[in-house]
């Protein structure tokens, strides 16, 4: 069997109706076609008795997270999706993108067998040849038993995406994981924005973790959408800017280009790319110069007042002055009173902010001063220049954010540079400055971050059992080079095999051709996967995994609501869900001891926790009402309380021993990581060596019409709406280069190019080029836009810096 990818064309929404076998049911029900029937009001029993109306949600990693929806089927087939009305008016609904599932469901992309390649061809090449789900699996762990027994337990490396995150059975193929011993390779999508909230705020379960949530930004009276395009990207989250706005809240949009969202403002602010941590720095200054600090706000609720050891940036605590035991719950950090007298914050319930002092011996100064310190190392102008925002435009930002209350709608745009954690730590700082924390309509958010709250913790219990063996972790910054570059003496696994799973590397991940070489590298590579994505095409193994509504599970996030996923419909072909798949192939270990649970168990024994019970929730309870509220009324507040879930208690832009969220090899900057600071880019940035060469920043932005690689390649409905790739440039650069809208262009570095299409457009920053994300291979006309990426990631956190990338632009022809 060979050439599984098939052509989109020809399949529209009539032909698709009638190759599903539901055109005549569909029409004759009043207009109740693909995506578009009137709605129930959250009853699914009203439906006629010929139907069948199925609870269940969006699954994708976007701002919706997992929208519930309903599933309308006849004779097997499902046929309409319909929004399930919230209670909350204000909580999301479904966008164009879930009403597409239907066809992603009956793609002719679908994986249907379990795939091998053929012996003797190259990977990539699309010969197949079909193999029963025995074969598969005998195939599959008689390799691995054979690597480990060589090479150890964690030469083999399991890897797990977002493609289904809020998919609670996604996550049993952990405890395959844990119980092989194997390696993992931790997400590092995003992952400088969620490094900084947990280190700085303490986000984290069970509420949020990002922030506040989306529905709080209708107390704001200043909202700041900040290198975010939410009016695109995350359509379910901005009808909260919107009803904010009929609130009488100013828009103001940060962000190098003029985007949709930016067109809708009150006022937009362009920055010059990779410089957002500066201008948070900027506006710091502003506001203290000022006096517009809120200085009750910093003594009693984040470090400003503690006071650090001015030898080794430690807090002085008790034990220092020999009052306490080291460690122990009366060694309490210590403030100081106006006459330099340290005590307790619980003692001196107004401490000074600013001072340096000299305690038993022992040189000290308030996290507060070490801040201004910080600030000091730039002026004004400086700032000004390097963002190529004017010193006028920062103080009017400045007065304007501290004038709140004021939320920030940031996203994770910012997060996608070696330096892109400083843009996070420092806008926290600033939050912080001006108080605008702990109080509705304040602080950050990206989108509904809830959490169903009777979920508990022990799904985790189940994945990552106590008994399991060592956990062995490897950076995805690191896996080229223990690949191709391994020392001898490290310490690290030799990775000999690679299993994904919810996850496409190939066509996410930066620096594909480097990818490309570790898979060549490989002795096994297994893609389990519902459709033919770029990385299974390259793969030795594809199995194929059931969509999410031929499955029953709970959806665990990004919506108040305790959802029932309902099995819409049967598993088509031969599709088996991740939890069945962990399920075999644990047995095909030898592990038949620790895989008995059914997929039934899971589910139930998920809910079967202590703060479950006390809300009255159980997996009976669950299957009889399919959705249940299990959150919080009023819409929590980070910080509300006054307590944050960090080390010291409270909000933190000063870190005591900050360490990098992984352990690497990299050198650590103990003094310069503890307080925000600012550094530009590594490559991405105008006054570097590389830029004469390649002086155009390659970036990419989210469509409303994909989610990283998922719908648009799979759903010929949204591929009508938007069938190609193309690179936006600006009229200046494109000038330059005689180029015209329409024409080819070659986009290039050193380690790799694209051919596409050119859009000439004047919301382009000069110096830039934009092009959609989530493309893959066969939708460009020759290279690949991943290519040109790099994954190059700072020491901070292993992190995709998709943006961080300079290029030249070429026409071709």
């Amino acid at each position: 069997m060979s050439g599984t990818n098939s052509s989109h064309a020809g399949l529209t929404r009539r032909s698709f109706l009638k190759a599903t076998g539901v055109l005549t049911g569909a029409v004759a029900f009043s207009g109740a076609t693909l995506g578009c029937a009137s709605q129930v009001e959250g009853d699914i029993s009203s439906a006629s008795s010929d139907y069948e109306v199925h609870p269940t949600t969006c699954i994708s990693n976007c701002h919706g997270m997992a929208c519930p929806l309903d599933v309308w089927t006849k004779d097997g087939k499902a046929f309409n999706i319909e929004k399930f009305q919230m209670k909350d008016q204000n909580l999301q609904g479904v966008c164009q993108r879930g009403y597409s599932n239907l066809q992603r469901m009956y793609s002719p992309e679908r994986v249907k067998y379990p795939l091998r390649r053929v012996e003797g061809t190259a990977r990539g090449a699309g010969e197949w040849e079909q193999i029963s789900w025995d074969e598969a699996i005998e195939y599959i762990c008689s390799i691995w038993k054979s690597l480990q027994s060589e090479y150890g337990d964690t030469c083999i490396l399991f890897s797990k995406g977002t493609g289904a995150s809020s998919n609670i059975t996604t996550g049993y193929v952990d405890r395959l994981v844990a119980y092989m011993g194997a390696s993992n390779m931790p997400l590092a999508y995003d992952q400088a924005g969620f490094f900084c909230g947990t280190n700085c705020l303490g986000l984290e379960m069970p509420y949020t973790y990002w922030g506040s949530e989306s529905r709080d930004l209708v107390n704001a009276k200043k909202v700041i959408v900040w290198g975010a395009n939410p009016s695109e990207a995350a359509t379910i989250s901005f009808h909260h800017i919107s009803k904010a706005r009929e609130n009488g809240a100013k828009l103001i949009v940060i962000d190098p280009l003029f985007t949709t969202t930016a067109a809708k403002a009150d006022a937009y602010v362009p920055i010059r790319p990779g410089s957002d941590g500066l201008l948070a720095m900027g506006m710091m200054k502003a506001i203290i110069r000022d006096g517009k600090q809120d200085e009750d706000f910093l003594k009693s609720d984040t470090v400003a007042p503690f006071l650090v050891k001015k030898d080794d940036f430690h807090y002085l605590r008790k034990s220092d002055l020999g009052q306490s035991q080291v460690g122990s719950k009366e060694d309490a950090i210590l403030v100081c009173d106006a006459q330099g007298k340290p005590g307790t914050p619980t003692d001196i319930v107004d401490p000074v902010l600013e001072g340096s002092f000299v305690i038993d011996g022992i040189e000290v100064t308030t996290a507060y001063s070490l801040l201004l310190d910080r600030l000091s190392e730039w002026s004004f102008d400086q700032i000004a220049e390097l963002t190529d925002v004017p010193v006028d435009t920062i103080e009017w930002l400045a007065s304007e954010y501290v004038d709140g209350p004021s939320m920030v709608f940031s996203a994770l745009g910012i997060d996608h540079w070696v330096n892109g954690h400083t843009g996070y730590m420092n806008m926290y700082a600033l939050m912080m400055v001006a108080g605008q924390l702990g109080k509705p309509g304040t602080g950050a958010t990206v989108g509904d971050s809830s959490v169903p709250q009777a979920i508990g913790p022990n799904a985790t219990a189940i994945t990552a059992p106590k008994d399991a063996k060592p956990k062995s972790n490897v950076l995805v910054s690191e896996v080229y080079d223990l690949v191709f570059n391994r020392p001898a003496d490290s310490k690290k696994p030799v990775i000999k095999s690679m299993y994904f799973w919810t996850h496409n590397p190939i066509g996410n991940l930066p620096d594909r051709k480097a990818w490309l070489e570790v898979f060549e590298a490989m002795d096994l590579v297994v893609v389990a996967d519902i459709w033919m994505s770029e990385s299974a095409k390259y793969a030795d193994v594809v199995l194929p995994v059931t969509f999410m509504w031929e499955e029953e599970s709970i959806a665990s996030a990004g919506n108040p609501y305790l959802r029932l996923m309902e099995k819409v419909v049967e598993p088509q072909f031969e599709a088996k869900g991740d939890f069945e798949i962990a399920t075999l192939l644990g047995r095909g270990m030898g592990l038949e001891d620790k895989f008995q649970m059914t997929r039934e168990d899971f589910l139930e024994a998920v809910l079967d926790n202590d703060l479950a019970r006390k809300m009255g929730v159980t997996w009976d309870r669950l299957k009889k009402e399919k959705r249940i509220y299990s959150y919080p009324e009023e819409v929590p507040v980070c910080g509300s309380t006054g307590v944050y879930k960090t080390t010291t208690g409270r909000a933190q832009f000063f870190r005591e021993a900050p360490a990098p969220a992984f352990q690497s090899d990299q050198p650590w900057d103990v003094k310069r990581e503890s307080l925000p600071y600012w550094e530009p880019p590594r490559e991405g940035w105008y006054q570097n060596e590389l830029h004469d060469k390649y002086p155009i920043v390659f970036m990419s932005e989210r469509s409303k019409f994909m989610a990283h690689t998922q719908f648009g390649w799979s759903s010929t409905m949204l591929q009508e709406l938007d069938p190609e790739p193309y690179l936006k440039i600006s009229v200046e650069d494109a000038r330059e280069r005689g180029i015209e809208t329409g024409d080819l262009i070659k986009a290039y570095n050193d380690r790799g190019y694209v051919v596409i299409k050119a859009v000439v457009t004047p919301t382009t920053r000069p110096g830039m080029a934009l092009i959609d994300h989530g493309w893959q291979e066969w939708s460009f006309i020759e290279g690949h836009y991943s290519d040109l990426s790099s994954i190059a990631s700072g020491n901070v956190v292993s992190n995709t810096c998709f943006f961080d990338c300079l290029c030249q632009i070429e026409k071709v022809g």
